[in-house]
């Protein structure tokens, strides 16, 4: 039992860090999507915040279905 607690205060340490000084943002399982390993919508947000550029390029081409086609792309490289 004493271990137990001491690696809950252990997680609990790495999540505190991780989310005020390694830019992680803490989460829940709403969304999320086991047997693709991520949250779409997080991972959208991601992808326009990091490739901004490239994501309106792809914007300008595929218009209101930009998403959907890029999860196409993505499942097929799977």
């Amino acid at each position: 039992m004493a271990n137990n607690i001491r690696e809950i205060k252990f997680e609990e340490k790495i999540e505190e860090y991780l989310t005020t000084q390694g830019g992680y943002i803490k989460s829940n399982e709403i969304g999320y999507e086991p047997l693709k390993g991520y949250k779409p919508d997080s991972l959208i947000k991601f992808i326009k915040n990091t490739q901004e550029k490239n994501w309106n390029k792809l914007a300008k081409i595929h218009g209101d279905i930009t998403e959907e086609y890029f999860f196409e792309i993505c499942g097929k490289r799977n």
